[in-house]
């Protein structure tokens, strides 16, 4: 508050403040306002169930305002209205008015406040949200249809999380998670691939980054059996000027599937794990498929199971260096492989009967 009235006096002449009713007004305005900030968005915030909003962090209010434009008007107008009303009772405006009446400055009633002073300084404070906001909603609008949600990943792994939380609310399944490396660039609504199932961030603070979980995600997937401090892997959805290292993955898991052997052969390390038999024929050697979100290349199919192997950097840098026979996967399939299927059955005419999924 202070920087800003120090700025207004040392402009005085430029805001047009020449008289000394309108300098100790006007900055008297300000300091009512900006004295209160953190209540006009603390209150309203907290009214919308927005847990994770902390008004001293850059990113969540600028996400506050993007997202609640209407909403940050009415706080505008409710912020400068209240600084009229509370510009008698406030520590600053107090010392501001002794120092008027001294002068002496004669003090407007609170409707000649208003009318003269706080009016003035709304009208382009709603003109400034109006522009940067409404704009910046139309503009996203424009560039991103809401018909267009179709987020993809390569498996490259860009953090290993741990678990905060899981756990029931009234409006289903909670993951909360500690992701300090992607935490500080993610929106909400953004897509993360969790154990490589695409996820919705629904709010993030800090280094947490929270997601809800739909009872069809807890029932194909492996992250219903997560538990505090369990690690998963993360990868935000890939952009369209990326480098494509892995292949394309959905975050679609098509099943679990329990790892059968994991052990270490010289410097690499073979992983066998279970093929579910209705998954078998999207199964290559030499093929690809997503374990846990990570793009790995089948070196060998069996009846019953299918080979990878694991070379020393990526057993470092994901969950699979806590992983042990037993442990439950994702596995999520190579999509060609299904519309590769689906186009011969089509051909055959029984396209109906093997959706892709």
């Amino acid at each position: 508050m202070i920087p800003v009235l120090d700025y207004v006096e040392f402009h005085a002449s430029d805001f047009h403040l020449a008289s000394d009713a309108r300098f100790y007004w006007s900055t008297g305005l300000l300091s009512g306002v900006l004295d209160h900030a953190p209540t006009y968005l603390t209150f309203p915030t907290a009214a919308l169930s927005l847990d994770h909003f902390d008004i001293n962090r850059l990113p969540d209010v600028a996400e506050f305002a993007s997202g609640h434009g209407s909403r940050l008007a009415a706080i505008s107008v409710a912020a400068t209205f209240f600084g009229g009303l509370t510009y008698i009772g406030n520590c600053p405006n107090l010392l501001i008015r002794a120092i008027a009446e001294s002068r002496p400055v004669p003090a407007p009633g609170f409707l000649a406040y208003i009318i003269r002073y706080a009016l003035p300084m709304l009208i382009p404070v709603l003109g400034l949200v109006g522009l940067i906001f409404f704009a910046a909603d139309y503009l996203r609008a424009e560039a991103c249809p809401p018909d267009y949600d179709a987020p993809m990943f390569t498996g490259l792994i860009e953090e290993t999380g741990s678990v905060l939380w899981i756990q029931a609310t009234d409006r289903g399944t909670q993951l909360g998670l500690s992701a300090p490396r992607i935490a500080g660039d993610v929106h909400t609504g953004d897509s993360i691939a969790v154990n490589g199932c695409c996820l919705t961030v629904a709010s993030h603070r800090d280094e947490q980054v929270t997601f809800d979980l739909l009872e069809e995600t807890l029932a194909r997937t492996n992250l219903g059996a997560l538990k505090r401090d369990s690690v998963v892997n993360l990868e935000r959805a890939l952009v369209a000027d990326a480098r494509l290292g892995g292949h394309f993955v959905q975050g679609h898991i098509d099943c679990t599937a329990s790892i059968l052997d994991f052990a270490e052969s010289e410097s690499d390390s073979r992983l066998e794990i279970a093929l579910p038999e209705d998954r078998a024929r999207y199964v290559a050697e030499k093929g690809s498929i997503a374990v846990n979100g990570i793009s790995l290349t089948i070196a060998e199919v069996k009846p019953a199971s299918f080979v990878t192997w694991i070379i020393p950097h990526t057993r470092r840098h994901t969950n699979l260096k806590s992983a042990q026979s037993g442990d439950l996967v994702n596995l999520e399939c190579d999509i060609l492989a299904k519309y590769v299927e689906r186009i011969l059955a089509a051909r055959a005419g029984n396209a109906t009967s093997l959706p892709v999924r």
